[in-house]
């Protein structure tokens, strides 16, 4: 027992079955770390132990229209929370902008849903950007929309029980703009989506993977 060692320090306890020597850790392996077990000057165990994941339960639910995406991420986060509503209950919490695209004249997605929710990306039918969808989720629970966080902001509100809801985008994700009728210039994203962020693997402070539910897949 005196010439066994293991590094970084576990305190543990010994115990013998016949000719085998068991060490049995106080508590358990931290998450994330290479150990080094030796015994003697001979004989070297080397091991590492997974990451950490923290995941929270919230329900992975299929976009019930083509461009959805924004309203079933919001379904997914607020019946996380107790709410019992589909896409459909939602849909006119968030509302819609029907302007008609023209050339360069289109909706603001600042406001509303703009176009057409059962058309096709950057046709007849864009989306909806954060504000809206945060309006509407503050009619269940307090929510806040927000731009420019950084990715420990992210996973920080995963460990505090908040799924996130996240802009992206499918395909190329090239950006372009518009203007509104009444003269407001909208930046935007082609193929815009958004997705529910509700874990991630490692620690908090440098995770190596988002774990999300996405409308169009499931959970990824």
């Amino acid at each position: 027992e005196n010439r066994f060692s293991i590094s970084p320090k576990v305190e543990g306890t010994f115990s013998w079955e016949a000719n085998t020597l068991i060490f049995t850790p106080k508590d358990p392996f931290s998450f994330t770390t290479t150990y080094t077990a030796t015994y003697g000057s001979n004989t070297k165990v080397v091991f590492s132990t997974q990451n950490t994941t923290t995941k929270l339960a919230v329900p992975a639910y299929l976009q019930k229209y083509t461009l959805s995406c924004e309203i079933a991420a919001l379904r997914m986060a607020v019946n996380f929370r107790g709410a019992n509503v589909s896409e459909d209950d939602l849909i006119p919490k968030v509302g819609s902008d029907p302007t008609p695209h023209n050339g360069n004249i289109w909706g603001n997605p600042n406001n509303a849903f703009v176009g057409n929710i059962r058309g096709t990306q950057m046709g007849d039918g864009y989306g909806v950007h954060w504000g809206p969808i945060a309006r509407a989720a503050r009619d269940y629970r307090d929510a806040k929309d927000f731009q420019s966080w950084t990715l420990e902001q992210l996973t920080s509100e995963i460990v505090k029980g908040n799924p996130v809801i996240i802009w992206v985008y499918s395909h190329f994700g090239t950006k372009t703009s518009w203007n509104t009728p009444d003269g407001t210039s909208i930046y935007a994203v082609r193929d815009e989506h958004a997705v529910v962020a509700v874990g991630f693997v490692g620690p908090a402070n440098n995770p190596t993977q988002i774990i999300i539910n996405d409308p169009l897949v499931g959970q990824v």
